[in-house]
Parts: structure tokens; C-alpha cells; sequence
């Protein structure tokens, strides 16, 4: 980013002008499904999700899980095991623990399936997102000003958390 900044980069290369992002203007909020949501305290729930094809080490999983347990926070989290459509509930019950999904099952949902990211990001009882940091990603909550809180796995996802902060 510093390189950028002072032209290092870019030396001679004409100006680019952002017209984005290319959101829709409106999603459609509330009819993704999701009557948990619907009974939360406006903004008082974490969104996080990884996007659909960064998966998290086992490691990772367990030590993500304990800290939104250990935060008290309402929580809504996309747990990815594989790179696939439909995951293997069995995986995250086994990397999770059934006694972590019964302790926050009051104040948080785990989610194996894909889900409506602009939909959930929309919703007037979300807060926050934890997320990866991908452009789609960093686009949706930027359409309705939602905080993010950064965590890059590859690729561009660095320099869009930079930009983002």
C-alpha cells in the first residue's frame, strides 16, 4: 500500500477511477429464511463466514468456536470443513463438539449449507462480520456500512483488508 501511495507502483500508468461497488441496490431482507435472525436484538448479532472456498484449519475451527463462546456475543457462523456445496454434518459436529453446540446453541447458530451473505448482511439484527476479507465479501457489507473485523487466508484478501481498514 505505502508503494501505491507514493507512485512507485504505478510510475506512468494513467489514472484509474473506481465506479463500484457493483452491489444491488437492495437486498431482500428478511425472506432469506432466517427466523433466528428475525428474533435477535437489532445489531447484536457477529456474522462470520469465510467465504465458499477458503476452509479453515481444524486447529482454526476449535480455537474460532472457544472465542465466540468465550465472548458472550450473539453469533451466526458459516462453518466450511470442505470445498463443496452441501457439508458433512458430521465433521463440524465432530470438530465442534456436540457440548459447545448445545452451550451456545441459545445465542448462537452454526451453518453447514450456503446461505444468502447479502441477505444476512441486510438484516437489521446483525452487527458485525468476521470475515476473509474477499472482494464480494468486503463489497456486501460495505453497501450497508457493517463493521468488519479482518482475518485474510490468500490471495488478495491482505491488500482488501488493508483498503478496508
Amino acid at each position: 500500500i505505502p508503494a501505491l501511495a507514493s507512485g512507485e507502483v504505478l510510475g506512468s500508468l494513467p489514472p484509474i477511477f473506481a465506479i463500484g461497488p457493483l452491489c444491488p441496490l437492495r437486498a431482500q431482507e428478511g425472506k432469506g429464511g432466517y427466523p433466528w435472525l428475525d428474533g435477535q436484538p437489532p445489531e447484536s448479532v457477529v456474522y462470520v463466514s469465510f467465504g465458499s472456498r477458503t476452509t479453515l484449519s481444524k486447529d482454526q475451527i476449535k480455537e474460532l468456536g472457544a472465542g465466540l463462546e468465550m465472548s458472550g456475543v450473539r453469533f451466526l457462523w458459516v462453518v466450511k470443513t470442505t470445498i463443496v456445496d452441501k457439508e458433512d454434518d458430521g465433521k463440524v459436529r465432530d470438530l465442534l463438539g456436540e457440548e459447545f453446540l448445545e452451550r451456545t446453541k441459545e445465542r448462537g447458530v452454526v451453518v453447514r449449507e450456503w446461505v444468502n451473505q447479502a441477505e444476512i448482511l441486510a438484516h437489521p439484527s446483525v452487527g458485525g462480520f468476521v470475515t476473509h476479507c474477499g472482494w464480494n465479501s468486503v463489497m456486501e457489507a460495505a453497501r450497508g456500512g457493517m463493521p468488519l473485523l479482518a482475518w485474510p487466508q490468500h490471495g488478495d484478501q491482505r491488500v482488501n483488508a488493508e483498503v478496508v481498514e
